[in-house]
């Protein structure tokens, strides 16, 4: 009798030292640490293009902390968590090239998100497509930008090219009367590039145009060169693209010059902004492609954006909402991650490419831009145009561009 009780307590030890095991292993297995995917950051967080680019960093960190918040990414059974490595790029070209060149020969990340200004864009992909590094653009819309040269660049984000030719038939439809446009961009490859669309844009829709001129970037005196294009005596005035500060200051000092014609530019400046600086009394005939976070069409992620902004940073979103942009360049990237399975760029690039759908704060979206860039690397999304008039402000109309 004791020789059967030894034997079983000796199997039972043995079982349990077994299931024991197999336990251990299964914790091992479900609570394995998330592995970490680094991805790189660019944006100017000093210079004249601080003031949009920061609010851009800061809305790419609040998406970085929504997706590691709801599990990351999961690829082939492996759970990644992002982390965003942020590089200054100063505003220059040259910032732009060290940023660049430390994020993917130091810091070996595969995946780049930011960039606004074409010339610092153009800057970067002399240094990432060569590395095989993607990149997904927070802005733009110059051809040098994101073409058949430039396999490895995306733009999940709209640019001022895409907005030129709605905000044109949006003038010609408000304002039937406007017969003549006067135009103002930034001196540098992206301004170039706006004005040149711009001309024949206007000229497609019937418009003459009467002037047009280029400033340096960081430009806050516009009085001398508005006397210029005033004294062409135009109907309207298109003020083409550029940070939130000069844009605001370009509308303001149109108005106390005296010009009383409708106004518009390709950048969502925030019209709540345009506002503060220009005045009610000055506020009129303005319209823009911002979002009037007033409105009941607001979408249900840049809510979303909204609670989780306010809740971090203390300001008002709708001061600040160009930071979606931020947020949806990295949430884009995620999903193209996602739909590879893989975090290898090449993979990531040509899921990317024939994606059917791919998500945005502004709504669901399509790949664009084939025939258009010659690459089909555009998240083509809704887009929203806002009026500001008599100091008031409302959105007019939503619509989804074609850039097949």
């Amino acid at each position: 009798m004791k020789k059967w009780a030894f034997i079983l307590f000796t199997v039972f030890i043995a079982a349990a030292l077994i299931l024991s095991g197999c336990s251990t292993s299964s914790n091992t297995t479900t609570t394995q640490a998330p592995k970490t995917l680094k991805i790189g950051a660019m944006y100017s967080l000093t210079g004249d293009m601080s003031t949009v680019e920061i609010l851009l960093r800061d809305g790419a960190l609040l998406c970085q902390d929504w997706i590691n918040e709801n599990g990351g990414i999961t690829i082939n059974g492996e759970k990644y968590l992002i982390e965003l490595v942020v590089e200054d790029t100063k505003s220059t070209v040259d910032g732009t090239v060290t940023a660049a060149t430390k994020l993917v020969e130091q810091d070996k990340v595969k995946f780049i998100i930011g960039l606004v200004r074409p010339d610092m864009s153009i800057a970067c992909s002399s240094v990432t497509e060569a590395a095989g590094v993607l990149r997904a653009l927070d802005w733009d819309g110059n051809p040098e930008d994101m073409s058949a040269k430039t396999p490895y660049t995306f733009r999940p984000i709209l640019g001022g090219a895409e907005m030129i030719p709605v905000l044109y038939d949006y003038l010609v439809e408000a304002y039937p009367n406007v017969k003549t446009v006067a135009i103002l961009n930034s001196d540098e490859p992206g301004g170039q590039g706006y004005s040149k669309a711009s001309e024949a844009i206007a000229g497609a829709h019937g418009l003459q145009v009467v002037a047009s001129e280029l400033t340096p970037t960081g430009t806050q005196d516009y009085y001398s060169v508005m006397t210029k294009l005033l004294a062409a005596k135009p109907d309207a005035l298109d003020l083409g693209s550029g940070n939130p500060m000069e844009v605001e200051l370009r509308f303001k000092q149109a108005r106390e010059l005296g010009f009383t014609g409708p106004i518009f530019n390709l950048t969502p400046v925030s019209l709540y902004n345009i506002l503060d600086t220009a005045g009610k009394d000055l506020c009129y005939d303005y319209f823009n492609p911002a979002l009037d976070m007033q409105s009941s069409t607001v979408p249900s992620m840049i809510k979303e954006v909204q609670k989780r902004w306010e809740a971090a940073y203390g300001t008002s979103f709708q001061d600040n909402f160009e930071s979606f942009q931020g947020w949806d360049t990295l949430w884009c990237l995620v999903q193209a991650i996602k739909a590879a399975q893989s975090i290898d760029p090449s993979t990531v690039k040509t899921a990317w490419e024939k994606m059917p759908s791919i998500e945005t704060c502004y709504g669901t979206g399509h790949m664009g831009g084939l025939k258009t860039y010659g690459i089909n690397h555009l998240v083509v999304r809704p887009q929203c145009i806002s009026r500001l008039n008599n100091g008031t402000i409302e959105l007019i109309k939503w619509y989804t561009p074609d850039f097949p």
